[in-house]
């Protein structure tokens, strides 16, 4: 169970599923890193996932963004696929794989509403594990 803490009302209980495999990993990371409890861990990765969302949601203007994607090797067509829709955008990209997974590594440049909008499709590509942005 995951508790979310909002300062305007109760917390509130949220359920969540996880492969064992996930649950071994999380419980590891939660000693590793010294976190008292998963749900601590939990928020914690909440907290930066929402910063970054809200990192990119108030940008404003041109600017330049460099974004990182994991994704299984199974999966390659969809990114490339993308890749030539945001053509417009995207000025430099690096693949890179090993074993079953992938890693993309994109230069992207513009319109602050269209750079929120690959970051987006990134993340609701199939296959993908993890996407970040850096803002350069």
């Amino acid at each position: 169970m995951v508790r979310v803490n909002n300062s305007a009302s109760k917390a509130e209980i949220l359920s969540i599923s996880l492969s064992s495999e996930e649950l071994a990993s999380l419980s590891a990371m939660q000693e590793k890193l010294g976190f008292s409890n998963r749900s601590k861990l939990l928020r914690a990765g909440l907290q930066s996932l929402l910063a970054e969302y809200r990192l990119l949601d108030q940008l404003q203007g041109r600017h330049k963004v460099v974004f990182v994607v994991s994704r299984g090797r199974e999966h390659e067509d969809g990114l490339g696929e993308l890749m030539h829709e945001f053509e417009d955008s995207v000025s430099t990209s690096l693949h890179q794989q090993s074993h079953h997974r992938c890693v993309e590594v994109v230069m992207a440049e513009g319109d602050a509403k269209r750079l929120r909008e690959l970051f987006n499709r990134f993340k609701s590509q199939k296959g993908v594990q993890q996407v970040h942005a850096f803002i350069l």
